[in-house]
Formats: C-alpha cells, sequence, structure tokens
C-alpha cells in the first residue's frame, strides 16, 4: 500500500550516515541530495497501483542493527487522504519526517501526479535543517492496457538547507515509453552567496556522477549514487527492489509485534500475498472496510486514553 511505500524512501540512507559525518556543508549537502534522488531509482518500473490508503493505516520499519526506526501513517488532510512519517536514523545523529499527498489529473490516455508536501531531514550535530519537494509523476499509455503501462518523473527537486542558505537543483528529464530514454538528472549545488559548488549528472537507474564546479568532468568526477542490482525474477515480484521485499516481509515473530493497524495485515493484501486474486477482488469494498473500522477503533481507543491521563493529571 502507499503508507507502506513511503517506508523505501530509506532504501538508501546510508547516504544521510554520510552526510551527518562530513564536516563541509556543502558535502553534507551533496550526501542529502544523493538520498533524495536516490529513491526513484527502484519507482520506474513499479506500475503496479497500490493499495487504496485507509485513515489511520499505519507502517514501520526498524533496521536490523536497530539505528533506524521509521513510521507512518495516513492521516486526513484538508481534500485527500495525506500520507506522513517520522524517522530516526544514525543512532540519534538525524531526523527525517515529512508528508506527502497525491493530487492527479488524467490527461486522455496519460495521468500526471503531482505530489505536494515535502520531505524535513535534521542533521543534529551541526543543527542544520534540510526540505527537498517530489517531482511530478506521470503514468501513460493508460488506454494500451495494464501490461503497457509506462511511468515517469519529471520537473526540479529543490534541496535546501534552510540553515546556511545552500541549494541544491536536480532536474528530471522527461523520458519516452523505451525505459532507455528514462532517468535522466541534472543539477547543480550553489553556496548561499550564489557560487556553484558541483555538478551533477547521470541515470538514477544505472548511476550519477558528481564533480567539483570548475573542474573537468572527465577527470574530476566520482560516483555520486550507484543503484543495487535487480532482484532475481524482479518482474515475478512485482518489481520490488532486495530493500521493498525486506519491509514487504512477514514473520510469526512479527506478527506479534506489529499493531493491528499496521498496512501488512490488510487482508486485502495478504490474499494478494497469497495468489487469491479473485478473492481480494470480491472483497475489493469489505476488506479495506473492515480494516478502516478497526484503526478507527483503535485510535478511538488511544484518544480516550491520552484524555483520560490528562484529566487524571489536572
Amino acid at each position: 500500500g502507499g503508507v507502506q511505500r513511503v517506508t523505501e524512501i530509506l532504501s538508501y540512507y546510508e547516504f544521510l550516515d554520510k552526510a551527518a559525518g562530513c564536516q563541509d556543508s556543502m558535502e553534507r549537502l551533496l550526501w542529502v541530495t544523493a538520498f533524495a534522488v536516490s529513491f526513484y531509482s527502484s519507482q520506474m518500473r513499479r506500475n503496479c497501483k497500490p493499495f487504496a490508503p485507509i485513515l489511520g493505516e499505519t507502517s514501520e520499519y526498524k533496521s536490523g542493527d536497530g539505528a533506524v526506526r521509521f513510521l507512518s501513517e495516513t492521516v486526513m488532510g484538508p481534500t485527500y487522504p495525506v500520507t506522513v512519517w517520522y524517522c530516526d536514523g544514525g543512532r540519534g545523529a538525524w531526523s527525517l519526517q515529512g508528508e506527502i499527498e497525491g493530487k492527479g489529473h488524467f490527461r486522455g490516455n496519460k495521468a500526471d501526479a503531482h505530489p505536494r508536501g515535502g520531505s524535513y531531514l535534521k542533521i543534529h550535530a551541526f543543527g542544520e535543517l534540510f526540505k527537498w519537494n517530489f517531482p511530478s509523476m506521470s503514468v501513460n499509455n493508460l488506454l494500451g492496457g495494464f501490461t503497457n503501462l509506462w511511468l515517469d518523473f519529471y520537473g526540479c527537486v529543490t534541496v535546501t538547507n534552510e540553515t546556511t542558505g545552500d541549494v541544491a537543483r536536480v532536474d528530471f528529464h522527461k523520458g519516452s515509453r523505451d525505459i532507455a530514454t528514462r532517468g535522466e538528472c541534472s543539477g547543480s549545488l550553489y553556496s548561499a552567496d550564489g557560487s556553484e559548488k558541483y555538478k551533477l549528472w547521470g541515470n538514477y537507474l544505472r548511476g550519477v556522477k558528481a564533480c567539483r564546479a570548475g573542474k573537468d568532468q572527465e577527470r574530476g568526477a566520482f560516483t555520486l549514487f550507484q543503484p543495487r542490482p535487480e532482484v532475481e525474477d524482479s518482474e515475478l515480484q512485482y518489481n520490488f527492489s532486495q530493500f521493498t521485499m525486506h519491509v514487504n516481509e512477514v514473520t510469526d515473530r512479527l506478527l506479534e509485534k506489529l499493531p493491528p493497524t499496521d498496512s501488512k495485515l490488510r487482508e486485502d493484501v495478504r490474499l494478494l500475498e497469497a495468489s487469491r486474486c479473485c478473492i481480494k477482488r470480491d472483497n475489493s469494498t469489505a476488506v479495506p472496510e473492515a480494516h478502516a473500522s478497526r484503526c478507527h477503533r483503535i485510535h478511538q481507543h488511544e484518544l480516550l486514553s491520552q484524555l483520560q491521563r490528562a484529566v487524571a493529571h489536572a
């Protein structure tokens, strides 16, 4: 589901660890920018429509060493459901939060989504706050059938260090149906006084390079981001990355700890995992409503408990 999908922004959270360990503010911005771009490396082939969000639905992730803890939830925005998230990482070195609201427009044989919201990162050792937006997404060839759909991302992603005034601007260039033409990006990093400090270019599906401004791109270039290899038979696994498969895995031990609101416990999700798609279609309305009712009851109970504690301490 969508609330679990935002967990995938952490696929390359080691870039934030690198940023937190840099002493130079422009180097920190460089690695934060790499993190902002890296998420899209695993999304281009994911043309399956995610499960519809349910208010109160949650998703959690904890890294194996316990250094990263993530929680997301679907809440109600002014007009549409909004997914919000919060994450602690680097054993307290950084924290990440954000919100995203999907708003789309149908244009004949394609649909465009212009996500509203943003991500906000704080690197605690330097007291710096970074923020960035999301690129637009197009779903193309809607009339050609599910197997012929193709995705593309386009627009400018601006990463700003709100504390120093440094800024990075990365353009996601439009491609065509041929996936070899998609994923191209280029941009620059600027200090607060407007001087260019770094250039970056490449393809986030294959690799992105960077170099200091003013240096020869061939001699001074270094690899900023290299996507991990695709999972074997990924097309049979909904084109999931290894990280996504790890997040999506449900074990008996995990079932004992997950809250009832967790996205992994949705019955329609579990039916699809068990390849019982026909039952999923028959229950396409009843199952989400049942999960939503359960989420609502749990949140009502939590709110009542909070009120009771407040009264007790008044």
